[in-house]
C-alpha cells in the first residue's frame, strides 16, 4: 500500500523518533546521571548530537527549511533532561509530552512538505 502522503509520513515518523531518541524508560534516568557521573559527555553533545541530526533531517527536506535546529535540539535536551529527572517509577510515559513538544517546535506532521497537517 502507497501512503498517501509519504513526506507527511517519514515526517510524522521522524518526530516519533526524535522524542524517541530522548526518552526511553524510567531506567534512562539512572544510567544518565551515572555516566555523568563518570566522564561521558554532558548536555553540550547531546544537544550538538540532536542539532547534527535535525540539520540532516532539514537538509533532507523532512524539516522546514527556516528550522532553527540549535534551538529544536535545546528545548527537547532541556525538557528531556526535567522529564527524566522529575519522573518516578510507574510515572505516565513522557514520550507523549516529548512528542507534543516536537510538533510544537517544527510544526505538524507534512508541514515541511507543504501539507499544513
Amino acid at each position: 500500500m502507497v501512503p498517501a502522503n509519504p513526506a507527511a509520513e517519514s515526517t510524522s515518523r521522524t518526530r516519533s523518533v526524535i522524542a524517541g531518541l530522548a526518552l526511553t524508560r524510567p531506567a534512562a534516568a539512572q544510567r544518565i546521571r551515572t555516566a555523568l557521573r563518570d566522564g561521558a559527555p554532558g548536555f553540550d553533545a547531546m544537544q550538538e548530537a540532536i542539532t547534527d541530526y535535525l540539520d540532516a533531517e532539514r537538509r533532507l527536506g523532512r524539516l522546514a527549511p527556516d528550522t532553527d535546529t540549535g534551538a529544536v535540539a535545546l528545548a527537547l535536551v532541556g525538557t528531556v533532561h526535567h522529564l527524566l529527572m522529575t519522573g518516578w517509577a510507574g510515572a505516565p510515559d513522557p514520550r507523549g509530552q516529548a512528542e507534543r513538544l516536537v510538533t510544537m517546535l517544527v510544526g505538524p506532521a507534512g508541514a515541511a512538505a507543504g501539507d499544513p497537517g
